[in-house]
């Protein structure tokens, strides 16, 4: 029997915009509940807190339309102007149409999606099935940008550049004092003086969000030292930014890692793995405010190399100052073209070719990996190859995201995409910059007097010097995370063993502390810092804190004046 309803909906017995399984998400509308499912009308938004029957927010629309029936058929008609704004449901109707929700969600053992009319005071339920893509559970997004200290400044800025998430717990608590100490070293270094205290500058997090926390003294400290500084990286000394990442920066970090590679983690006590990790993220932390030091000149030669181009140089049909600076080798073209390189190969060889693009990608490496065949041996050889060479490569610095070494199948997907004939030869996009950048120089140089030309050269041969530095230093900044991440899952397998944890990738969300002192099983806490990790990054964090401070006259320094940008 048709139900002649007077008001109907739908009604999700969890929440299917944050994943929470104790919200249930009522729409509702006047007339029949075919104009709700086919998004034609506006409706009432009703959320319901399920276990206390309480009402957790009411958005009452404007609903001008609603479907009836009309003979042999259903027509859409206005509301009455005294239903438009009134709800459909009341606090105790929508508490008891919750219920029923429940009941349903407990006989099927899963939560639905259900269709519901409501007749003469009566609810009926037309339909139910699975909610099929609900999302995992978050926590609330924050909203209240209080900070720690507020007389410091809070900056978004520099190594956050890296950092976009929030961050996991471990990573906070390890990345804090290496930023300071980095930052001790390389203005001691420098200067031959103790520049920053203890106190002036860390890497705390407001709502997960890493910032860089200056004290009013410590940012005085460093605006008055900061000339003296610049003027020693952009020198020709010693300590150069170039010459002193070249020479002492990277070499050091590599030798760091490689210190603590190959051992066998297995009989490494949790503590001893522990000050490991410590070491390898202090030596990046070093590593990237070595890499900050080159940036200055990077961005010093091409600003001087644009602007006397633009304003000295440039005629109608000369190309953008860009393009001088295009086509040079570094490495994240070198990885570029590694990787065309293996998919040239593997097209190759026909029966791999087509496993490789039939094959779920993990099936395929774990075949690869295990196969007595040459042909598969050899590309599995090729392929650690590289990841062995550009495995190491982070987006996100936080140590809680796979990086390639360890988590390859992203890069497969580039792999198959290459075997397909998709994409353009990395050599020749590269020799084509090289040579449109060739000729475009030559052809500026042939025609400009010997006033122009001598700057003119000595301004590109400084930005085209720098440029390919900048990226190789960039690119090597998650050497240590292949190993630090191994050292981490060791004891994450311990925790799990122990029933501390639910999984190994969990020990990236408890803090030093709580591994340190071996407490009894954590994995609630665990999830509720995951739901509250994942309210967090819906926000977009204000690039400066706190607002209507001293720090607003740094403002309009910042990449962005405003979060929206």
């Amino acid at each position: 029997q048709m139900v002649d309803a007077d008001s109907a909906g739908v009604m999700f017995t969890a929440n299917p915009s944050n994943g929470r399984r104790d919200e249930t998400v009522i729409s509702a509308a006047w007339g029949l509940g075919e104009s709700v499912v086919s998004g034609s009308v506006n409706t009432d938004n009703i959320v319901v807190h399920t276990p206390d029957g309480k009402v957790l927010s009411s958005d009452i629309a404007d609903k001008t339309a609603m479907t009836v029936y009309a003979e042999q058929r259903t027509e859409e008609r206005p509301v009455p102007e005294d239903r438009r704004l009134r709800p459909v449901l009341s606090a105790t109707e929508a508490v008891e149409l919750a219920g029923y929700g429940t009941r349903i969600q407990d006989h099927f053992g899963a939560p639905q999606d259900i269709e519901w009319a409501r007749a003469d005071g009566r609810f009926f339920v037309l339909q139910a099935r699975p909610i099929t893509a609900l999302p995992e559970i978050e926590a609330p997004q924050p909203t209240d940008w209080t900070v720690p200290e507020p007389t410091a400044m809070y900056v978004r800025a520099s190594i956050v550049e890296q950092l976009p998430d929030p961050l996991s717990p471990l990573f906070a608590d390890m990345i804090d004092g290496s930023v300071t100490r980095s930052l001790q070293t390389l203005f001691g270094e420098i200067l031959g003086e103790d520049v920053i205290r203890d106190d002036d500058v860390g890497l705390p997090t407001v709502n997960g969000y890493a910032y860089y926390e200056y004290s009013r003294a410590g940012m005085a400290r460093l605006m008055w030292k900061s000339p003296r500084a610049f003027g020693a990286l952009l020198g020709g000394g010693t300590l150069a930014g170039q010459g002193r990442w070249r020479n002492y920066s990277h070499p050091r970090y590599r030798r760091i890692v490689s210190d603590w590679t190959g051992r066998d983690l297995t009989e490494m006590s949790t503590e001893q793995l522990l000050s490991g990790v410590q070491e390898l993220v202090d030596a990046a932390a070093e590593y990237y405010t070595a890499v900050q030091t080159i940036i200055p000149a990077a961005a010093t030669s091409e600003v001087l190399f644009t602007r006397f181009y633009e304003a000295v140089v440039r005629s109608k049909d000369d190309p953008p100052a860009q393009v001088f600076l295009l086509g040079f080798d570094s490495a994240p073209i070198k990885s570029e073209k590694s990787l065309y390189d293996l998919a040239s190969w593997t097209r190759s060889h026909r029966d791999l070719a087509e496993s490789l693009l039939t094959l779920p990608p993990q099936k395929f490496l774990e075949e690869a990996a295990e196969s007595d065949d040459p042909v598969w041996h050899e590309w599995h050889t090729r392929f650690q190859t590289h990841l062995a060479a550009y495995g190491h490569v982070v987006y996100n610095l936080d140590f809680s995201n796979p990086v390639p070494a360890d988590d390859p199948v992203p890069l497969l997907e580039t792999l198959r995409f290459f075997v397909r004939g998709g994409g353009i030869d990395p050599y020749e996009r590269q020799q084509r910059s090289a040579t449109r950048r060739e000729d475009a120089a030559a052809a500026v140089l042939a025609r400009l007097d010997s006033v122009r030309a001598k700057p003119f050269r000595r301004l590109l041969h400084w930005a085209q010097s720098v440029a390919p530095i900048r990226e190789d230093a960039l690119a090597n900044v998650g050497l240590a995370w292949p190993q630090a991440r191994l050292m981490l899952l060791e004891i994450g397998r311990r925790l799990q063993q122990a029933g501390v944890i639910n999984e190994p990738n969990d020990v990236f969300w408890l803090h030093r502390t709580q591994i340190e002192e071996g407490l009894g099983s954590l994995a609630d806490q665990v999830e509720q810092r995951k739901q509250v990790w994942r309210g967090q990054r819906r926000a977009t964090p204000p690039q400066l804190l706190p607002k209507g401070s001293w720090g607003d006259m740094f403002r309009n320094w910042m990449p962005a004046a405003s979060e929206e940008q």
